[in-house]
């Protein structure tokens, strides 16, 4: 019985830790809405963020490409694409042979292992666009610097 209360007591300090640590970040795609064949920009906030750290990051870089472009303020912003990142991975693949990477071929794949999240969205592109499309991993990024080491090392880098 003493075991069962010493397991559960670690596993309530181990998930206390982990949410203490919580991260946040963004993936944001941005077209230009004045010229759909312009270069779409990819962005990724930086890790080891909190949610308004992430905010701001984000928000930076969607007004700068807006106003690089010449879009006013009243106008709406290139930043189209944007997913809202919390304690977790993330990784764009597209297919390279049917051209430049565009919000409408992309595949995007969230998933709190670093270890797994770029081949699952490689697989995904492949089952989408077969062989033929040529897949590319076009960026992958975590939330926090401790998931590039995989699960195990995040958790107890999340204990100290």
């Amino acid at each position: 019985m003493m075991k069962k209360i010493l397991a559960v007591s670690a596993l309530c300090l181990m998930t206390a830790a982990a949410r203490a640590a919580d991260t946040y970040g963004y993936l944001a795609v941005w077209q230009n809405p004045q010229n759909a064949d312009d270069v779409l920009q990819v962005k990724t906030t930086k890790e080891d963020s909190t949610k308004s750290e992430a905010f701001s990051e984000l928000e930076a870089f969607c007004k700068g490409q807006d106003t690089l472009a010449g879009i006013a303020e009243d106008e709406p912003t290139g930043c189209r694409s944007v997913v809202s990142l919390n304690n977790t991975c993330v990784a764009l693949a597209y297919p390279k042979a049917l051209g430049a990477l565009r919000v409408d071929n992309a595949v995007v794949i969230t998933s709190p292992r670093f270890t797994s999240v770029h081949q699952v969205a490689l697989n995904q592109c492949i089952k989408k666009y077969g062989v033929q499309g040529q897949c590319g991993l076009e960026t992958v990024y975590c939330t926090s610097s401790s998931y590039y080491g995989g699960t195990v090392r995040s958790l107890i880098q999340n204990l100290k």
